[in-house]
């Protein structure tokens, strides 16, 4: 008995092994990037932005729960915010530092930053903008 035991369970350990090595499956949704499940249509936002390719590269961690009914998840370059009002947007960078701030108040992303006609770079939110000068020495955010 002591053999069929030892068998057992060297049996389930090779299981347990060759399934955590498994690919994602379909019915989990979403797939692995780096080695961390994206889904929905936080990763349609991600694949499109070029994935690990691309500015935001890996991400860092499994999405999670934002206010308001919203979600977001952080990658290398920036983060990714999901709303029912505003789908899924890109915010990175010094804007996304100065948003983060006063993120309650001015809302959740609109659409990914933009150049602003000074030179600098500009995002749209739900209560107002970010904006950063040229020299990126300067922002304003509205509410």
């Amino acid at each position: 008995m002591t053999l069929d035991r030892s068998l057992c369970t060297l049996a389930v350990a090779a299981l347990t092994v060759v399934t955590a090595a498994t690919p994602a499956r379909a019915d989990l949704g979403g797939s692995y990037h780096c080695r961390v499940r994206v889904h929905g249509t936080i990763e349609d936002r991600y694949l499109a932005s070029g994935a690990e390719s691309g500015p935001l590269g890996c991400p860092l961690a499994s999405e999670r729960a934002a206010w308001n009914g919203g979600r977001y998840e952080d990658f290398a370059g920036g983060s990714i915010y999901w709303s029912p009002d505003t789908g899924a947007v890109i915010v990175k960078g010094a804007i996304h530092d100065h948003w983060y701030a006063d993120r309650r108040c001015i809302g959740y992303p609109l659409a990914d930053e933009g150049p602003a006609a000074d030179g600098g770079r500009t995002q749209s939110f739900q209560n107002g903008h970010v904006w950063l000068s040229a020299a990126g020495d300067s922002y304003s955010a509205t509410c």
